[in-house]
């Protein structure tokens, strides 16, 4: 077998993104420049296949503005809302716990984290198992079936909103990784098996890793036709919000020895989140499954959910800046 590092796609930090992915209905056009790293910071670099086209002209969808929206046909509707509940922990954290583990989750919120180096080598590997999973380009409260895909392209799927998350950090000065491999096509099943290869292979390549995010967006249906956007507005801008998922057990189904590690980490950031921004975050979901979050003992790994399928590809680059200044506040950058 091919080593997954043969695939993997390390993205300039000079990237432009496309003007269609801050657009929605009524949206202006702009451009993530505050993003990229300083002019004279070298890209991190590894043999890449394919890397993102830096113009990416001929990415963009037709539908960037309001007379561009397709008029409602063969999906359903779209509910914009903030999503809440859960139990509180403190200092702005809620959760849901369907681990199964009774602990005392608010002593976690106390002490140190992962603790990171004042280093040039790359501190923070970003993947994406679900690596097609993609966003909406208008909000008109509802969606066609089209709309909700799941593109191969990686400037039309997650991989847009890793790189602006990716350029954040650079920005703060910290080496980061964006791995843009396919891991849920052909096949979505064992999508998790071949993501972990890759994590293995870069955390011994660059024993400089910290903190591994695995990044997604979620679907919430409320029923067969109805979906739901999870919103808020952070300084005039609508944001999606964001979920932690963290396996909170260690057994032999799920061996996760350094849970803790990262529930602490993930407590951390929703804290912070909530700070800059009040309801930017949903309740942490702490579930059984380990999610790989086992594979990181000197570091955290942490399953990042940034809105769904029907929050657009503008909301969720507003959250990715916004978790990026963050995570640069706790590493100390």
């Amino acid at each position: 077998m091919l080593s997954a590092l043969l695939s993997l796609t390390v993205l300039s930090a000079a990237l432009a993104l496309p003007a269609w992915a801050h657009q929605q209905s009524g949206d202006s056009e702009g451009t993530l420049s505050e993003h990229t790293a300083p002019s004279g910071t070298p890209p991190l670099t590894l043999s890449t296949l394919p890397a993102m086209d830096k113009t990416l002209r001929e990415q963009r969808p037709s539908l960037l503005t309001a007379d561009g929206i397709p008029p409602q046909g063969n999906g359903g509707t779209v509910i914009e809302q903030e999503v809440g509940g859960g139990s509180g922990v403190g200092q702005g954290v809620f959760i849901k716990n369907s681990s199964g583990t009774d602990a005392d989750w608010s002593s976690l919120l106390q002490g140190e984290t992962v603790t990171f180096a004042d280093t040039d080598q790359p501190q923070v590997l970003i993947v994406h198992t679900h690596t097609t999973e993609s966003y909406m380009t208008y909000y008109a409260g509802y969606y066609n079936n089209e709309d909700v895909g799941r593109p191969t392209d990686i400037h039309k799927n997650i991989c847009a909103v890793g790189e602006v998350l990716a350029n954040r950090l650079r920005g703060a000065g910290i080496g980061v990784l964006h791995d843009t491999q396919l891991y849920d096509y052909p096949e979505y099943t064992g999508a998790y098996g071949r993501s972990r290869e890759t994590i293995e292979e870069l955390t011994e390549k660059y024993p400089s890793i910290r903190l591994v995010i695995d990044l997604h967006r979620d679907a919430i249906l409320r029923d067969n036709v109805t979906r739901i956007k999870p919103t808020v507005t952070v300084d005039g801008q609508k944001a999606a919000q964001v979920m932690l998922v963290l396996g909170a057990a260690d057994n032999d189904d799920n061996p996760n020895p350094t849970w803790r590690e990262n529930v602490r980490l993930g407590f951390r950031l929703t804290s912070v989140l909530e700070q800059m921004a009040e309801g930017l975050t949903r309740p942490v979901l702490l579930t059984e499954s380990n999610y790989n979050q086992h594979l990181l003992p000197s570091g955290a790994m942490l399953l990042l959910e940034i809105g769904t399928d029907v929050n657009t590809f503008s909301e969720a680059m507003v959250s990715a800046s916004l978790v990026g200044d963050a995570l640069a506040r706790i590493m100390g950058a």
